[in-house]
């Protein structure tokens, strides 16, 4: 059985962000980036692919209102999966981004 973590890490809740902007995403297998997206950004709007499949195509990309969009992480392209230890990290990523 699979392990899905859904406790935010204590590294993504110091981070700050403007929790009034709109975040549009689309996240392929990984709940716990969707989780702490959401805690991050609450009226956020995830598309998420269910991580019951095994493709292991781990993708997060985000899109702004003005049609930009970013691939902020990628197992394909070889950053790994997304865990606790570096969650906060893609995150970062996403508020650089979206602010």
């Amino acid at each position: 059985m699979r392990k899905f973590f859904t406790q935010i890490p204590k590294a993504v809740e110091l981070l700050k962000a403007n929790p009034a902007l709109p975040v549009r995403a689309h996240i392929e297998y990984s709940i716990l980036a969707e989780v702490c997206l959401k805690h991050l950004y609450p009226k956020s709007e995830v598309t998420l692919n269910s991580p019951d499949s095994r493709t292991g195509n781990i993708e997060v990309t985000i899109f702004k209102s003005d049609g930009q969009k970013e691939l902020v992480h990628s197992k394909k392209n070889g950053q790994g999966n997304i865990t606790p230890d570096n969650v906060a990290e893609i995150m970062q990523r996403v508020i650089r981004f979206v602010e």
